[in-house]
């Protein structure tokens, strides 16, 4: 049991990259803060319901191609508040949006990649006469396909600690990997299919502990595979494996009632998909109503035993302000009340807060914050998160069975949190950089997370992502990792 307990909690805590898996496309949510900030080279142009990528890029007559380059994203990865540098621009221009109907259900910017295909592609069927000129266009332009290769290498100094004795948590010391994804879209009519394969290569080293010695390994499966039906225009709907995200917070997303994880300390890496099924509705442009059906974990690894989830979702935006609620029930009893919601104050300064309350006594999260984006670039965030139902034994290892009655699934143990991050995207054109901190206020352990990116052009990017845990051994994030490092370089096509 503390074999398996180790292992949940250093999967859970996120201490290491090669375990911490991190955001992948995030669904859109409607409604988010509507303005732009002036930049010397351009100006910033925050994402709305209904654009993606193609249609800005239209609008502001740039390329996609080249938005998703400069604002270091990929194409089929924007959301619903994301800032989007516009270069040489001075002034806010309208988007022609698409419908409700395909952003609060494709994921923002899936369209992205077909409608450039649609403008740009002007397919031929007179070599196959079996099949008619309308219907290949309407197959042809409705796929698109986006293959990433990434490598990276890691490493880590494990902590001889209560919770990871001997290393009894099997973190290795060094690891090498190689990783192929595929992601393939087809959108035909009233139907959309969507696949997204990977194939994992790896190579791992541990100097101690029950798993010391080498070895090599790979892994062949399917992140993410949906199929989804538009039944009438406001009524769709979806089943299959996707990593559903929302909420504004930066720490993560205590809303989500699914997966609180946002993936943000790591975002080379995947978080693992649920399977779900859904209905959505967009009765106007202010409000989407979804309900949600979890009903198998998918990839996501767990110690308790899995049980089915429900949700209602409720969306409402407007006048540059949003609010989200989050009924659920679990199978197992659990009801829950998830809510997040934003305020542009200014064209700089955002405001966001986030959480749920259970009918366990004390089961409750609060998380608020603010941002603001200075003219030169750089974005600072604020966090304050309060677990209500928070250990407060020490040492750490006392919070769980057979002392205490925390579980591995609650991301964060304690009932105080600060985070401070510093985001400075687009320096001279290639170099992003984000700095985060994240202070125990009841223990006073810290984790510090460093991202840098450098693009070797368009296809390319070279990333180095490293942590530091400057805490106790007895301490919540003292308790696996003193250090880690990674460095690596990504292509896409």
């Amino acid at each position: 049991m503390l074999i398996e307990l180790a292992l949940e909690l250093f999967y859970v805590l996120r201490v290491a990259p090669l375990t911490a898996v991190a955001r992948a496309e995030t669904p859109a949510d409607p409604g988010t803060l509507r303005h732009t900030h002036k930049q010397p080279h351009g100006i910033y142009h925050v994402v709305k319901s209904g654009e993606n990528l193609f249609r800005i890029g239209k609008a502001y007559d740039v390329p996609y191609q080249e938005l998703a380059r400069i604002n270091s994203i990929q194409p089929h990865q924007i959301h619903i508040g994301q800032r989007i540098l516009i270069p040489g621009a001075t002034r806010e221009l309208s988007v022609e949006v698409m419908t409700n109907l395909k952003s609060a259900l494709e994921g923002p910017g899936i369209a992205d990649q077909r409608e450039g295909m649609r403008e740009s592609d002007e397919a031929s069927s007179s070599d196959r006469p079996w099949l008619s000129k309308q219907l290949w266009d309407e197959v042809s332009n409705g796929f698109t396909a986006r293959i990433e290769i990434l490598g990276f290498g890691l490493i880590q100094k494990p902590v001889d600690s209560p919770l990871n004795p001997n290393n009894i948590g099997k973190i290795p010391r060094y690891q090498t990997e190689l990783d192929l994804r595929a992601d393939f879209n087809l959108t035909f009519r009233r139907l959309e299919l969507g696949l997204k394969p990977r194939f994992e290569l790896k190579w791992r080293k541990w100097d101690n502990g029950p798993q010391k010695g080498s070895e090599g390994d790979e892994d062949l499966y399917v992140h993410e595979g949906f199929a989804r039906y538009r039944l009438v225009d406001p009524l769709i709907l979806s089943y299959g494996r996707e990593n559903l995200q929302w909420g504004p917070s930066y720490l993560f997303s205590p809303s989500n009632p699914f997966n609180r994880d946002n993936g943000r300390n790591n975002p080379k890496l995947e978080e693992p998909a649920l399977d779900y099924g859904r209905v959505i509705w967009l009765p106007t442009d202010q409000w989407t109503l979804s309900f949600i059906a979890n009903t198998t974990r998918g990839r996501q690894r767990l110690i308790r035993d899995f049980e089915k989830g429900y949700a209602i979702k409720v969306d409402y935006s407007a006048g540059g302000k949003y609010l989200t609620f989050i009924p659920s029930y679990r199978e197992d009893g659990e009801f829950k009340f998830g809510f997040f919601g934003g305020w542009t104050v200014s064209d700089a300064f955002l405001l966001h807060a986030e959480g749920s309350f259970s009918d366990h006594i004390g089961e409750t999260d609060i998380l608020v914050g603010g941002s603001y984006t200075f003219e030169l670039g750089p974005t600072i965030v604020a966090e304050y998160f309060r677990n209500q139902n928070g250990c407060t034994r020490k040492p750490f290892h006392l919070c769980f069975p057979p002392f205490g009655t925390a579980e591995p699934t609650d991301i964060l143990f304690r009932r105080n949190y600060l985070l401070l991050q510093y985001n400075h995207p687009r320096i001279r054109d290639t170099v992003n950089i984000v700095v985060r901190w994240i202070h125990n206020i009841d223990d006073h352990s810290n984790r510090i997370v460093n991202i840098l990116e450098y693009e070797l052009g368009e296809r390319a990017r070279l990333f180095a992502i490293g942590n530091v845990f400057p805490a106790p051994k007895k301490t919540e994030f003292g308790s696996f990792l003193d250090y880690s490092v990674m460095l690596g370089v990504s292509f896409v096509f």
